[in-house]
């Protein structure tokens, strides 16, 4: 079984965008599937993107998707060949993920940009204050022995 994060879209137009978005960031064409939703089961009408995603790809998936404007995002385990969730069921209820904001997406934002600005407050503390990583002589006290970061 693969593991699988899927999102509403309103248009096939949005979808696509969407999937340009994952295509950039690394996701295969085999990984992405785009499929139409009838609107007469649970999940309503419109389209509907899934990504194939295992581990922290999975959370970068719903990132890009969520990011995207996807409505209803959810978690799946499906069968997945040839870029097609092929036992997909329009008629099943989703495993929706928690909403932006306070769920499981939203700890993993907030934990990702504290390690960034903790990088960065060790960047500027050791290259004269710079808020970006870039090249300098860390050295001195404290310094390690001045490598240059980048």
């Amino acid at each position: 079984m693969s593991s699988i994060v899927a999102g509403r879209f309103a248009s096939v137009a949005d979808a696509e965008e969407v999937a340009r978005k994952l295509y950039a960031r690394g996701f295969s064409v085999w990984d992405v599937s785009i499929m139409s939703l009838a609107g007469d089961g649970p999940r309503g009408s419109g389209v509907l993107l899934a990504a194939r995603a295992k581990g922290d790809r999975r959370d970068e998936a719903a990132d890009v998707l969520q990011e995207g404007g996807a409505a209803d995002l959810e978690s799946a385990s499906g069968k997945w060949e040839g870029g097609q969730w092929i036992d997909f069921d329009a008629g099943s209820k989703p495993s929706l993920m928690e909403a932006p904001g306070g769920g499981m997406l939203a700890r993993a934002r907030i934990w990702r940009r504290s390690r960034r600005a903790s990088r960065v407050a060790a960047w500027a503390g050791q290259c004269g204050g710079r808020r970006a990583p870039a090249p300098c002589r860390a050295g001195g006290a404290g310094g390690g022995g001045g490598g240059e970061h980048r």
